[in-house]
């Protein structure tokens, strides 16, 4: 979640970065729905429906501010657009990822019959299990996948 989040706020603005995450809102709603029998209710389905509605404007704003200028630097558009689609893919990747993890969380918790997952584990033990897991994995990540960029001086 971490490394997805650092790539898609490469390539896109942390406003659309903002906007795009609340959509995992309604990832793990339905996730809910889906896997716990949870419900939705009307007004749940509107703001919902707002918070599309505002991903969409976000995007084509973007997007028609990338084309405005094709006209006279067709290959600078191009690759902005290119930019901003690989921003997209990671902001997918990023919500998806955070959504699997709260609910597979909550499967879990649920599978234990924990209460309050904090209160199973000391604290200090806790503390340390999450700062070991949360600082490994965007390591392996990172060296699985190689994006290690070098500024050439």
């Amino acid at each position: 979640m971490i490394f997805t989040s650092a790539k898609a706020l490469q390539y896109i603005s942390i406003p659309t970065y903002t906007i795009f995450k609340n959509l995992t809102i309604i990832l793990i709603a339905y996730g809910e729905v889906l896997w716990f029998g949870g419900t939705v209710t009307g007004l749940a389905l509107l703001s919902f429906g707002l918070m599309v509605l505002s991903s969409v404007v976000s995007a084509w704003a973007d997007i028609s501010a990338a084309l405005g200028s094709y006209n006279s630097a067709p290959h600078e558009a191009a690759t902005e657009l290119a930019s901003l689609n690989a921003g997209y893919i990671w902001m997918l990747a990023n919500c998806l990822s955070s959504a699997t993890f709260v609910l597979s969380m909550r499967k879990r918790i649920k599978l234990t019959q924990f209460s309050d997952f904090d209160s199973m584990i000391p604290l200090p033990t806790s503390a340390f299990l999450r700062r070991r897991f949360s600082l490994s994995n965007p390591r392996l990540i990172a060296f699985g996948m190689c994006f290690w960029e070098r500024a050439d001086d």
